[in-house]
């Protein structure tokens, strides 16, 4: 099996690397064949606009045509946004799950049934 994990950014931040490492203990944690991750880091923070998306798209294609993929796993809601607006170009019928997203942010995506994830709820007393 294998999966793709898309971050919005590089994965040697703390809090993502955190993630990352528990991710990946868990996922193989009493498997006798370890699942294959390919990490990418879209760099959506540092290049918001402009011609990067439909290169990185064209990059992904190539990089991944001969790969499969069981499924995509994305951290956050920017993440997300970008493999639900390019999964049809990319890989579509594969399922995603999201994580480290924003409740107040998902509420404003509406998800395909193929799409499914655990949402951060941020309770702050005034």
């Amino acid at each position: 099996k294998s999966i793709l994990l898309l971050s919005p950014d590089l994965l040697s931040s703390p809090y993502l690397y955190d993630f990352y490492s528990a991710f990946k203990l868990k996922l193989n944690e009493g498997r006798s064949e370890s699942v294959v991750v390919y990490e990418e880091s879209l760099d959506l923070s540092r290049f918001p606009n402009g011609s990067y998306q439909p290169n990185l798209d064209k990059w992904l294609n190539l990089k991944y045509k001969n790969i499969k993929i069981d499924a995509i796993v994305v951290i956050g809601h920017s993440a997300l946004k970008y493999v639900l607006q390019h999964q049809q170009i990319l890989w579509p019928d594969v399922p995603v799950l999201f994580t480290l997203a924003s409740d107040v942010e998902i509420k404003k995506i509406s998800l395909p049934e193929n799409v499914t994830g655990i949402v951060l709820r941020l309770d702050l007393l005034m």
